[in-house]
């Protein structure tokens, strides 16, 4: 019995130490992924208010794309027609990561380095993406293929009434 108690200590300790670990990950390490987070927010705000970041203007339209179609959906969570347009941004924005990601197209210099700025400035249109995911507004087949595979599938039968977050419909049931 004592040893059928260590062994689940030991279990139990072996999978909170492997936690970090059993995050999800991208596919291919070189794809740009919504779940990564910049830690140093502080150095390119800096970087931007003097002049030093360098924002591509394409990435910038696709961003502006998904905070829009989220900021409409969000004054009008229950109308189902706004769903499709935050999808296809969602969409074209991992897309066009997905397509540069090798190529260094945004830039901050940082204590006299040039440092990759892609992470700081995607920071907003990740949150929007990971909320989306988490009101079950995005799915993996909602995405083309080749972006897809970062989100999960769609489930039978999705509940998210636990959903309280900025896409929640108050009324229960989306138009």
């Amino acid at each position: 019995m004592r040893a059928w108690i260590w062994l689940l200590i030991v279990a139990g300790m072996a999978a909170w130490l492997a936690g970090p670990s059993l995050a999800p990950h991208s596919p291919d390490p070189r794809l740009w992924t919504y779940q990564r987070y910049e830690q140093d927010q502080q150095s390119f705000e800096i970087a931007r208010a003097q002049g030093q970041l360098h924002e591509d203007p394409e990435r910038r339209k696709l961003r502006e794309a998904v905070l829009t179609a989220a900021a409409r959906l969000e004054y009008s969570p229950c109308d189902k027609q706004l769903i499709p347009p935050l999808r296809v941004a969602i969409g074209k924005h991992l897309l066009e990561m997905r397509n540069t990601v090798q190529q260094r197209l945004e830039t901050a210099s940082i204590a006299g380095q040039e440092v990759d700025a892609t992470d700081f400035l995607n920071t907003e249109t990740s949150q929007v993406i990971r909320e989306a995911v988490n009101a079950g507004l995005v799915y993996r087949e909602d995405l083309p293929a080749e972006v897809g595979i970062l989100f999960p599938p769609r489930p039978p039968r999705p509940d998210h009434s636990w959903y309280a977050g900025r896409f929640a419909c108050k009324n229960g049931d989306r138009d």
